[in-house]
């Protein structure tokens, strides 16, 4: 046979050298995430550590890093208290010397008939990391860690415009005012020997009000916000069955139309718009307010399902009648959730302005990946805002989901500060 004509591609393994690497990170994710559909290792672990109802459970719970750093603990919940649809969470997370936290939140989703939600949540938390928010990269010019121990309880009572059964599926307004206390320690240390008493004298230590004293702090603050994320009309007829159970399209038949599940963990439309005001005062010399308004938006580009998603989000805080912001009040970048190219607290002041931007597309039925560039300028005053003040960051990840919510993400940053900064979080920035 003559094969003269005949051309063979053969493989540069040195050009696919990114795709081998590609490979070699994808497929054994997703080779475990077809297993875990196909074995129900979700349902299974929710069935374990559950009740028959599925209303009570107690979840052991590991911890990576984070505010206290790595730890273990439990999660527990009760979901219908008292047989009457009440809900009580509670977590607790031990990290050894490095910290712990404890927590819990009990919700009455209609107090006494009224639609109206009560709240009432608390909380102890203590760390001394070296990666918490309150040491950041302050750390590394005095040569010393600081130490946070913190309780807090508080109050929140919450209106909704939509109320119901179908309220989830439904964009909604919402009205919320809360009232507080914490209770606020902030002590240097080094290594475990004897408290420090001198901040020192550099821009940042300048900034350490309150340190070493205990502070009590009385916080009374409302929000109002308007969800409409990944909202989609009911329809008469749908086009899929409804057993589907993708994220994101799962529907629920109700008075004869069929409305569509809110993932707003991956929403692919609408928008969140939120404003908020709280004053706090104390016995001592602190006493401030804090302001706060974020945009969210979301929209499909190209092909269905790869979204883009855009946030910009304003904070500022400030004193009052001659008293001070203490340095734990004071607005924070960097981190999990803002300026992800940089370490938590990298970034404090009496202000911030950040603008997020970030591309999603799904790579598998239940996870996708995503890349985003972070804009974010601290400041003390409004004055002092220019565009030379703005900090970069960039980077990419692989988010995890349930068919309900969000279970996890992987990400890694870079800024100018961090060539590369990996993470773990199961929070979702927006």
């Amino acid at each position: 046979v003559d094969s003269s004509d005949v051309y063979v591609t053969r493989t540069n393994h040195l050009l696919a050298l990114p795709r081998y690497i590609w490979t070699g990170m994808v497929y054994p994710l997703g080779a475990f995430t077809i297993y875990a559909e196909h074995a129900r290792l979700w349902t299974r672990y929710y069935e374990l550590f559950t009740n028959a109802a599925g209303t009570f459970g107690v979840f052991p719970q590991v911890q990576f890093g984070g505010e206290t750093g790595t730890g273990g603990g439990a999660t527990l919940f009760h979901t219908n208290v008292a047989g009457k649809r009440k809900i009580f969470t509670g977590r607790y997370v031990y990290s050894g010397s490095k910290g712990q936290v404890a927590e819990g939140l009990y919700i009455d989703p209609n107090v006494m008939g009224s639609g109206f939600i009560w709240k009432v949540e608390g909380g102890y938390f203590r760390t001394r990391h070296r990666d918490a928010n309150i040491n950041g990269a302050i750390h590394q010019d005095l040569g010393r860690l600081f130490e946070f121990k913190q309780i807090t309880v508080q109050a929140v009572l919450e209106w909704r415009l939509n109320k119901g059964p179908m309220a989830p599926f439904l964009p909604n307004l919402s009205v919320e005012g809360w009232f507080g206390f914490a209770r606020e320690d902030f002590q240097p240390f080094l290594g475990g020997t004897a408290p420090l008493t001198d901040p020192g004298s550099t821009p940042q230590a300048r900034l350490l009000r309150g340190l070493g004293s205990t502070l009590d702090l009385y916080r009374l603050g409302g929000r109002v916000a308007y969800d409409s994320r990944d909202y989609k009309p009911p329809a008469k007829q749908i086009s899929h069955p409804l057993n589907y159970r993708l994220p994101g399209r799962m529907v629920k038949p109700f008075d004869d139309l069929y409305y569509f599940f809110r993932d707003v963990a991956y929403p692919e439309r609408g928008g969140l718009v939120a404003v908020e005001a709280e004053w706090v005062t104390g016995p001592d010399e602190a006493r401030f307010y804090r302001v706060a308004a974020q945009v969210q938006h979301y929209v499909t580009i190209f092909w269905k399902d790869r979204v883009l998603a855009v946030r910009g989000r304003l904070d500022k805080v400030r004193s009052t009648g001659g008293r001070f912001v203490p340095y734990t009040e004071m607005v924070q970048m960097g981190g999990k959730t803002s300026a992800r190219g940089y370490r938590r607290g990298h970034f404090r002041g009496q202000g911030a302005l950040q603008f997020n931007v970030e591309y999603r597309y799904p790579i598998w039925d239940t996870w996708n990946a995503f890349l985003f560039w972070d804009e974010g300028h601290i400041f003390d005053h409004y004055d002092k805002i220019g565009w030379d003040g703005f900090r970069s960051s960039w980077g990419a990840g692989i988010a995890f989901r349930t068919e309900i919510g969000l279970l996890g993400k992987f990400q890694v940053g870079h800024s100018e500060a961090e060539n590369a900064l990996f993470g773990f979080t199961v929070e979702q920035a927006f």
